[in-house]
């Protein structure tokens, strides 16, 4: 299943439609607040090979965004715990994969199968993610925030409520 999805620039505060993210109701009454963790602006190779001299990550850090969009009550919390589920997978998973490597190895068994397990361990909930998105998620990177909405309806209003010189709903 695709999403639709809207860029913006990352400095903007988005304004979203009187319409549940998740389900379209309109009016739902209620929000729900996510945060992601994103990438920082993109270094170019000047900036990565003063990362790499001075040993610092100051140039390409992460950021923390906090998002806080309309969604019905149960919408909401649907999302939230989605949201916190998709988390605890991805450290799980890769934290579980890096453990099964090691048991591998330090069994004797094929470095092959160790690597399959800690690619598994980090692709399951990634893959999990693209086959089934939620209602609405977002993704930071660099100098823009991409809105990913499951609704085509609601993101073309997003979009609308966001003009910027060229939207895109992918």
């Amino acid at each position: 299943m695709a999403t639709h999805d809207v860029p913006l620039p990352s400095n903007r505060r988005p304004q979203f439609p009187d319409r549940c993210v998740s389900c379209e109701r309109e009016h739902p009454g209620n929000t729900v607040r996510l945060s992601v963790t994103g990438a920082g602006t993109t270094p170019g190779a000047a900036e990565s090979m003063l990362d790499l001299a001075l040993g610092s990550t100051a140039v390409s850090s992460n950021r923390r965004v906090t998002v806080e969009a309309p969604a019905c009550v149960g919408c909401g919390n649907a999302l939230l715990r989605r949201h916190r589920w998709k988390t605890f997978w991805l450290y799980t998973g890769a934290l579980g994969g890096t453990l099964l490597l090691l048991l591998i190895l330090a069994g004797g068994g094929s470095v092959w199968f160790g690597l399959a397990a800690l690619a598994m361990g980090i692709l399951a909930p990634v893959i999990w993610e693209l086959r089934w998105p939620p209602g609405f998620t977002f993704t930071p990177a660099g100098a823009q925030i991409t809105y990913e909405f499951r609704s085509e309806r609601v993101a073309q209003e997003f979009a609308a409520s966001n003009p910027v010189d060229s939207p895109k709903v992918k």
